[in-house]
């Protein structure tokens, strides 16, 4: 997953964040509502990262680091050689999105 860093006291909420400590050092915010995944975080740590595809405009974000390459699986490394498949139906007759308010 893609995430963009930013310190903990420049990230601000419009709405609750639910969150799950996913071990004894980080915890995971998703929307209570409809479960989409948004935050990371180390919990005694200065930072919180958010989920890139959250932001409005998430192709202005570029990459600047990989964490544990290692262990990785191998295919991660050929996703870009997959065939393309555009789900996107934003456009389509009818489609009202109900993840923002």
């Amino acid at each position: 997953m893609a995430f963009a860093r930013y310190a903990n006291e420049n990230v601000r909420w419009s709405g609750a964040l639910s969150l799950f400590q996913s071990s004894t050092f980080a915890e995971r915010g998703f929307c209570g509502a409809c479960g989409t995944p948004l935050t990371y975080r180390w919990i005694a740590g200065p930072n919180i990262s958010l989920t890139i595809n959250s932001f409005d405009e998430p192709e202005v974000i570029r990459p600047e680091l990989r964490y544990s390459p290692d262990t990785e699986v191998s295919w991660c490394r050929t996703l870009s050689e997959l065939p393309v498949n555009d789900l996107d139906v934003s456009g389509a007759s009818g489609f009202v999105s109900y993840q923002r308010e």
